[in-house]
């Protein structure tokens, strides 16, 4: 499935399961970022009493996406994301954040 189609799907599971849960704007830019769900508590924010889902996003893809669409380097996109996107509450309905970095794959080690 590619990033488009799943940002679509997880669109439509926030607005059945929690209509405010909040998406990150503008939506074609950070699309590409959303990768999916999650319990509301399963964050840092102790804000939220409530146990409803929202959005995912991943920090990397966040990051790429102000670099491609708003013409800025790695620095800078970094840290306006930790400082303006990342660190800032919304609401109950803030979404989380994780690091998805690619990982080279295991290997095996024979002993």
């Amino acid at each position: 499935m590619d990033k488009l189609h799943r940002a679509e799907e997880v669109i439509s599971i926030l607005e059945e399961k929690n209509p405010n849960a909040v998406l990150l704007e503008p939506r074609d830019q950070f699309n590409s970022a959303l990768i999916g769900v999650a319990p509301a508590d399963e964050d840092r924010w102790k804000e939220r009493e409530n146990e409803d889902i929202v959005a995912v996003y991943s920090e990397e893809k966040c990051v790429e996406a102000l670099m491609d669409h708003a013409g800025m380097d790695y620095e800078m996109a970094q840290e306006y994301y930790d400082f303006n996107i990342e660190g800032s509450f919304m609401g109950t309905g803030t979404p989380i954040f994780v690091s998805t970095f690619d990982a080279p794959p295991f290997e095996r080690i024979e002993g």
